[in-house]
């Protein structure tokens, strides 16, 4: 007896076990963005500084659990890490708490689809507050389900005030709680129809009112304006492919259509869901309804926020679904585990709702193989073969705990992928490197790289104002004027320059082309990373500089007076339409003294606007006789960052200067292949040679 009651919280330690063994083994260090804003809000805190304009300010719960952290540890990986561990631990307990009392296949599989998870897993122990969004969400509706289906119900002010203080968490943790609101409007709904636990309901508004009023308050006494948070949202909002409501209706369609639950499905977020969609397709669908007993309560729940994650606005002033990013969404997994744990006790028991679980799960594996993503063969369909055998063969006790130990193994294949991925990225090797060269020595120094590994330098010195080493970006510095006394250092890390979104040909072209004089320091290929004492960067000399905003005629440019446009453009008064052709640069070459050591750069810089996806290229070419034999391009689709708006075109090209040939002409230009609509303005270039 003693061993069948000891067994499910053995269970339970076990899913802490695989959280903290994922950590140790598969941590794959920050994004560089969010989290390490939140680690630089966390150590301000602990220096009394609040940023009040920032809007990552008022997501308390992360800050502040960070921030304790950091008083108790120091700024380290380790602090960043705890307090998002601690929650994953939460998260399971909740889950436990729910499902405990039912038999192991069901805790087991509870568990194992909360956990296992790829992105929950993967979250379970970053910077970032979308784990405290699941948290607060699954409280609040443990609370719900406690009073509904366990307590006596003589407390309901208790379980109300408990309910609205976990979406008041919510809320602070992130707006995206209020993706809830059409399942929690639902469950009211229902329950006042049904004339059931009305007095919850009441107390939790009541309750959920006065915590919003002191939430306001409190802001107003801290800021001096009750709204501050969402004028913060505001100032810091930004355009992205994600503005849908600046976007051509179409991109707004796709994602509410299809590209949402194709995401889902792909990233192997819906395997809860798979069974809860099942469960809704039985003959008594009344009564799942009505969500009279616990299943019915989670599913119903799951579903609701799962539309409503792909239909809801997260804009008050015009429909703007959330954007498509799995991290967003990570609170349907727990949400829909629980339920689905009880149906697929259910299909191994008594082979309910078998024939509507596989049909879904043929679904999902269509649509995954359809999609060409590895979750295919690494979750569908291995599920799938599973499901069907099982269905087949009689049902058997050994056979049903021999199910479940396949099924936890299905799902452990995608979270090993992300493993053997952090295995090659060795982020632990990469920050040791960055410390043991430019932190712990703090020399004086500067380092030079991208965007990403300048704030985790700044964050490996736990954002120390007096830092002797300080970390500047490659395109936005001026090397004449460094201070001689400090040593120059170009760190190029391939990991942190994928995050950073810098492909080669983004790279200055000291970066693409390292001086001889310049020493290597360190080099390990394995994670591609490298570090250069920076002497010089070659001298430049700017040749020729020719802008063209489409106001006059510009000499060097060859364009149309039928294209220019007054009613849509950039800056100035007009812009260049065209189908195939955009105005095309051109200059002769002749004048650039040919020699065996020097390199000519030609950089390019345009404005351009497309309503759709587009092939569309900026080129630079070198023509002789009318033909290219130097001819380079770059998809303006890289920079877009919404359709139907600006975006700004750069485009670098290098050429040895031996390599020019007498006669030839350098032509700059936009080539639209599909000849769709588009539009140029500020298109800008700029002739160096470097010796």
């Amino acid at each position: 007896m003693k061993r069948k009651v000891f067994l499910p919280y053995l269970i339970l330690l076990f899913s802490f076990i695989l959280t903290v063994s994922y950590h140790y083994f598969a941590y794959i260090g920050h994004y560089g963005y969010d989290d390490m804003q939140y680690a630089k809000l966390a150590n301000d805190l602990n220096h009394h500084i609040i940023d009040f304009g920032d809007h990552f300010s008022y997501r308390w719960p992360t800050i502040f659990m960070t921030a304790l952290s950091y008083k108790v540890f120091g700024v380290c990986d380790f602090a960043s890490s705890l307090p998002a561990i601690i929650i994953t631990f939460s998260i399971l307990t909740i889950v436990f708490l729910i499902i405990r009392k039912h038999n192991l296949f069901i805790i087991c599989s509870g568990l194992a689809l909360t956990i296992l998870s790829q992105w929950s897993i993967f979250y379970s122990d970053k910077l970032m507050a979308d784990i405290y969004v699941v948290f607060f969400i699954l409280f609040s509706f443990f609370i719900i389900y406690h009073f509904k289906y366990v307590s006596d119900k003589k407390r309901p002010f208790l379980y109300a005030f408990l309910f609205a203080l976990g979406m008041m968490f919510g809320f602070l943790s992130k707006e995206v709680i209020l993706l809830t609101l059409p399942a929690l409007i639902y469950l009211f709904i229902t329950d006042i129809f049904l004339k059931r636990d009305i007095r919850f309901w009441i107390y939790s508004i009541i309750a959920g009112i006065i915590v919003l009023l002191i939430y306001f308050f409190i802001i107003w006494y801290l800021t001096g304006s009750p709204i501050k948070r969402f004028e913060a949202i505001f100032s810091n909002s930004y355009l992205n492919l994600c503005s849908y409501d600046k976007q051509p209706f179409e991109f707004l369609l796709n994602r509410i259509s299809y590209e949402f639950f194709t995401m889902m499905i792909n990233q192997g977020m819906l395997t809860g869901i798979i069974f809860v969609i099942a469960f809704m397709f039985q003959k008594n669908i009344k009564k799942t309804l009505q969500f009279s007993e616990p299943v019915s309560f989670f599913s119903i729940s799951a579903i609701l926020i799962l539309f409503s994650s792909n239909f809801m606005s997260i804009s008050f002033t015009s429909y703007v679904p959330m954007c498509l990013d799995v991290r967003h969404y990570l609170f349907i997994v727990p949400i829909a585990a629980i339920p689905a744990s009880h149906i697929i006790w259910s299909f191994i028991e008594k082979k309910q709702c078998a024939i509507q679980i596989i049909a879904v799960l043929i679904l999902f594996t269509l649509i995954s193989y359809f999609s060409a993503v590895s979750s295919f063969i690494d979750l569908y369909l291995p599920m799938l073969a599973l499901f069907a055998v099982a269905y087949i063969l009689p049902t058997r006790y050994k056979l049903k705990y021999f199910f479940i130990v396949i099924f936890a193994v299905i799902l452990m294949v995608m979270p090993f992928r992300m493993f053997q991925y952090a295995q090659q990225v060795r982020y632990d090797k990469q920050k040791k490197i960055v410390q043991d060269y430019f932190i712990t020595n703090n020399s004086d120094c500067y380092v030079i790289t991208d965007d990403v590994q300048i704030r985790l330098g700044i964050y490996y010195s736990g954002f120390n104002p007096n830092s002797r080493c300080t970390f500047l970006k490659m395109n936005e510095f001026n090397f004449d004027t460094l201070s001689s006394m400090k040593k120059k250092y170009l760190l190029l890390n391939g990991y942190t320059r994928y995050l950073s979104k810098l492909e080669d040909c983004d790279l200055p072209y000291y970066a693409k082309n390292i001086d001889s004089s310049n020493p290597l320091v360190f080099s390990d290929k394995d994670i591609n990373l490298n570090i250069w004492e920076l002497k010089t960067i070659g001298h430049q000399t700017v040749l020729l500089h020719s802008f063209n905003g489409f106001e006059d005629n510009v000499s060097l440019w060859e364009q149309n007076k039928e294209n220019i446009r007054h009613d849509i453009k950039h800056k100035g008064s007009s812009s260049y339409f065209f189908n195939e052709f955009s105005a095309t640069f051109k200059y002769s070459l002749d004048s650039i003294q040919s020699d065996s050591t020097s390199k000519v750069i030609i950089n390019s810089n345009a404005w351009c606007l497309s309503n759709a996806t587009t092939t569309a290229k900026l080129v630079v070419s070198i023509d002789r006789d009318g033909k290219s034999y130097i001819w380079q391009a770059i998809e303006i689709n890289k920079f877009i960052k919404a359709f139907n708006n600006w975006c700004n075109v750069k485009f670098e090209v290098q050429v040895n200067s031996s390599e020019i040939q007498k006669n030839s002409v350098l032509k700059v230009y936009i080539w639209n292949p599909e000849k769709k609509e588009l539009f140029v303005d500020d298109f800008d270039v700029e002739i160096i040679q470097v010796r």
